[in-house]
């Protein structure tokens, strides 16, 4: 068997494979997706992080304990929007309000996902299964994110404490401290690539193989700390953001950001539906009446 790898050849397919996707993009249907989704999101964000702070108090975990976390590990510009998200509390009056808010926002984005998903996988057959079903689908998603991020804070707060338990009596428990402090990212971006994973598995409403919504979740994953890292990156060369916005600053901010997060979600789903077409085996081609479709006007 050749393992020799022709970089010149897979480069070519790689064009390729952007170009399909591209092309996949020009479909009427898309238009104004990502922006949909940055809507929804932004409309969720404030809620599902109250709802995160009341499930950290199971664990005794506060808001100002995640914020003196974020403090020392996130960089400046980053941990301002984060203290801009986390800042405002809420009483246990306002508790079932924010749920209620939480949960209809958080669900309508992801059922927002759900037709995108449906809509590119199936060829525009099927958008979903009806809406409490759907909905019922959404708030599922829903809580795996929130026991997702929970226990993900809480093993990265706790697990220091554990290990010297654990370990007390032990000559290598350094080391093992030393382990996971060093290991820890990589625990947390398994954990989170997991996450996007088994999201983009319960999106389609027939049910699919786990290999085939790999490649687009592995392309999300990978998209969505990229695209976090190079806006945490601009919001710190931006010197005049806060004069250009005043108090909205934070809020413009977010929403933009929102908005890269709609564009990765959106080409992580249009990819699988790309690679299908051309993977080596199992292929599913794209119909011709999906690609007569099309529009070559920007979709932007």
């Amino acid at each position: 068997m050749d393992y020799n790898f022709n970089f010149k050849e897979n480069f070519k397919k790689l064009k390729g494979l952007i170009k399909l996707v591209y092309d996949h993009l020009g479909d009427p249907y898309y238009q104004g997706a990502p922006s949909a989704i940055a809507y929804f999101l932004f409309l969720s964000i404030l809620p599902l992080v109250i709802l995160a702070s009341q499930a950290l108090g199971l664990f005794s975990l506060s808001i100002d304990a995640i914020l003196r976390w974020a403090e020392i590990n996130v960089s400046g510009s980053g941990f301002e929007l984060i203290q801009g998200l986390l800042k405002h509390r809420t009483s246990g009056t306002n508790n079932l309000l924010f749920l209620v808010i939480a949960m209809w926002a958080a669900s309508r984005a992801n059922i927002y996902l759900i037709r995108l998903a449906n809509y590119t996988f199936f060829d525009g057959e099927i958008v979903g299964k009806g809406y409490v079903r759907d909905r019922i689908r959404s708030l599922t998603t829903v809580i795996i994110a929130i026991v997702s991020l929970t226990l993900s804070l809480v093993a990265l707060v706790y697990a220091p404490l554990l290990l010297r338990t654990v370990f007390k009596q032990s000559d290598f428990m350094e080391a093992v401290i030393t382990v996971w402090m060093t290991m820890r990212w990589f625990v947390v971006l398994g954990v989170y690539i997991l996450v996007i994973s088994l999201i983009f598995y319960f999106l389609p409403s027939k049910r699919l193989h786990y290999a085939d919504i790999l490649p687009g979740s592995l392309f999300t994953s990978v998209g969505l700390i990229v695209v976090s890292i190079a806006f945490n990156f601009y919001v710190g060369l931006s010197t005049d953001y806060d004069l250009l916005y005043g108090s909205f600053a934070n809020a413009v901010a977010i929403i933009i950001w929102f908005w890269a997060i709609g564009w990765v979600l959106l080409i992580g789903i249009v990819f699988n539906r790309v690679w299908w077409s051309v993977r080596p085996r199992n292929k599913k081609p794209i119909p011709q009446y999906v690609i007569d479709r099309r529009n070559p006007v920007g979709f932007f």
